[in-house]
């Protein structure tokens, strides 16, 4: 879910930039957002592969 909202979040940014609108803030908000869930997903990996017997 982080993943999928932060890349339409840096998408919004990205069209906002090509119509000359304010970017900035969504494409941080977004960045963060995608970074957030890769962590997540890593960390959900990490624990998964750590708890195998």
């Amino acid at each position: 879910m982080l993943n999928g909202l932060g890349l339409s979040m840096v998408g919004e940014a990205i069209i906002a930039k090509s119509n000359g609108e304010a970017w900035f803030l969504f494409g941080t908000f977004g960045l963060i957002l995608v970074n957030s869930g890769l962590c997540f997903f890593g960390t959900a990996v990490g624990i998964r592969y750590a708890n195998r017997s």
